[in-house]
């Protein structure tokens, strides 16, 4: 059965060393780009009479559980989860990486609609769904949640070059390494339409291929 998905880039609320990870995976009050508004209290029924079977996934992968959900709950800004990421597999620990790096800052929500209105300004108020699961989100291609990376300038291109850099750190798959590799591509990429292509970030100039060949795993 398929089921509708909608995306939330309100982010994380908080983590922990330990792998649990509290995030929004639904924004009350806002019209989205399917033209629909959740109201508050749309989760509640649901996440009572689906306990236990709403299933962490990443990416909408049904075959990549990072994590177990433990709680649930709705506040004044949307709908959020609170999920034991699990760091015994390869998948939980990559995950939780990628929250720490700040990789990960979007999720969203596989559902079916129980109750809507129409609006008379011509969007569907939502006021009931019945939950199926949440996806942690990498969100590295272009969407309309998603800045461009082309209007970042230089240093914080380069700060996130730093961050994935850190990511490969590490014993990673090869399927993780290559996603990597692909946004350090695209930020390099951007980097060369930029006119300077250093920056200081101390007493000696920054220089983007020296730091990839220096410190880079997949280039080694």
């Amino acid at each position: 059965m398929t089921h509708e998905l909608k995306k939330c880039d309100i982010g994380v609320k908080d983590m922990d060393e330990k792998g649990f990870v509290r995030f929004y995976f639904n924004a009350f009050d806002n019209v989205d780009s399917d033209n629909d508004m959740t109201k508050k209290g749309a989760f509640i029924k649901t996440m009572t009479d689906q306990k236990g079977r709403i299933k962490h996934f990443k990416n909408h992968n049904i075959y990549q559980s990072p994590g177990v959900i433990k709680e649930m709950g709705e506040d004044e800004r949307g709908a959020w989860a609170g999920s034991q990421l699990i760091l015994g597999t390869q998948l939980g620990r990559e995950t939780h990486e990628e929250y720490k790096a700040g990789a990960i800052t979007e999720h969203s929500f596989g559902y079916d609609v129980v109750r809507s209105v129409k609006n008379p300004q011509g969007y569907r108020e939502i006021t009931e769904y019945k939950l199926w699961e949440v996806s942690s989100l990498n969100a590295w291609g272009a969407n309309q949640n998603t800045p461009m990376i082309d209007v970042k300038n230089e240093k914080q291109l380069l700060e996130e070059l730093d961050k994935l850099v850190k990511l490969t750190k590490g014993d990673f798959t090869d399927e993780y390494l290559t996603r990597v590799e692909t946004k350090i591509t695209e930020i390099l990429t951007h980097l060369k339409t930029l006119r300077d292509t250093t920056f200081e970030p101390g007493p000696e100039p920054f220089d983007a291929v020296t730091y990839l060949k220096t410190n880079l795993k997949i280039l080694n």
